[in-house]
Parts: structure tokens; C-alpha cells; sequence
């Protein structure tokens, strides 16, 4: 039998800068802007495929930030309903501080008057402040069945630097009707004294 013949392989070459057929300076002219061109094309779809990528990422940061935002506006939504009762429950609390330290010096102003009272003397009627009466200013009313007893409150208010000024508005003798003294006085509260004291 007879052995075949070895087929020959073509080598395939592919040149993709070609030789520039024609000599002389126009063809080598031609063949340099003919690569120029080529590598600007290469170039700029390298380019154009980076930018198609970068858009691709720049776009899934986007929707993801989107959902991040999202959910950030859902915790900041349920934070302000806490921080608005926070801070109704701070504003409750100044409010009773500021009533408690009102309440404490009306009952320092009130202990010191009945500290100043003498015996015997019963009051019908006291007022601090009030609608008529500056903030500063008490309001009382009673009776006695002495002047001393008159005499003794003159002079207590008198040693008093708490309670100051005080002003005999009405002094009524004792008549049928009621066999007392009964009179309306006023005084001023000194609260230099009072903050001295604590």
C-alpha cells in the first residue's frame, strides 16, 4: 500500500500593521495616520467599555443609597416621635421644678408670717400676690381681742427683714356686733432675705 502525502499546514499570519505597500514618503505618511487611527479606536472603546462598566457600579451605589436613605429616613421618622416625647416629658419636668420652688417659697413665706403672728390673733383671710396684689406683696385679715396683741405684730414686722413694710389699711374697734378687733393689713416680701436664708 501506498503511504499518503504528508499534507502540508498553511500558516496563517495575520498582519494587522501592515507594510506599507507603496514607497516613498506619501505611503509612509499614510501607513503612520492608518496606525494612529487604529490605536485612537482601540483607545477610545478601551474608554467607552471602562465608562459602560464605572456606570454599571456608579448605578448599583446609587440604588443601594437609595435603599440605605431609605431606611435612615425610617429610623430618623421613628427617632423624632422619641425626641418630641423627651421633650415634652424635660419641658413636664422644668414645669414642676419651677412649681415646687414656687410652692417651697410660698410655704417659707407663709412660715415665716405665722412665725410673726402673735397669740391670740386669729386671721380670717391672707393672700400672696395674687390678681390685685404684686408678686411680691401679702394680703391678710383678722381679728384680736388685745391691742398688745396689735402692738406685738407691729413690732415682729418691724425686726422681720423677710417680711417688710407693714401697712394697717383697716382697723375696726370692738362694736355689738363683734366684740373684737378686726383689721386688713398688707406687707411686702423681702426675697434677698429669703435667698440669704438657703
Amino acid at each position: 500500500m501506498a503511504k499518503a502525502a504528508p499534507k502540508k499546514t498553511s500558516d496563517i499570519n495575520i498582519d494587522l500593521l501592515k507594510a506599507p505597500d507603496s514607497k516613498g514618503r506619501g505611503g509612509e505618511a499614510v501607513h503612520w495616520l492608518l496606525n494612529v487611527g487604529r490605536y485612537l479606536i482601540i483607545i477610545t472603546e478601551i474608554v467607552a467599555l471602562a465608562i459602560f462598566i464605572l456606570s454599571i457600579k456608579l448605578s448599583v451605589d446609587k440604588n443601594s443609597l437609595k435603599e440605605e436613605i431609605s431606611n435612615l429616613s425610617g429610623q430618623v421618622s421613628a427617632q423624632e416621635t422619641f425626641e418630641n416625647e423627651f421633650r415634652n416629658t424635660s419641658k413636664r419636668f422644668d414645669e414642676v421644678k419651677n412649681l415646687l420652688g414656687d410652692h417651697f417659697e410660698s410655704n417659707k413665706i407663709l412660715a415665716e408670717f405665722l412665725g410673726l403672728l402673735p397669740k391670740g390673733m386669729t386671721l380670717n383671710s391672707f393672700r400672696l400676690g395674687g390678681d390685685q396684689l404684686a408678686s411680691e406683696e401679702i394680703e391678710f385679715s383678722g381679728e384680736f381681742s388685745d391691742p398688745k396683741q396689735l402692738q406685738t405684730l407691729v413690732v415682729s414686722f418691724s425686726k422681720s427683714n423677710k417680711l417688710v413694710a407693714l401697712d394697717i389699711k383697716e382697723l375696726n374697734h370692738p362694736n355689738e356686733d363683734n366684740p373684737k378687733y378686726t383689721f386688713t393689713a398688707s406687707a411686702l416680701v423681702n426675697k434677698l432675705g429669703f435667698t440669704k436664708e438657703q
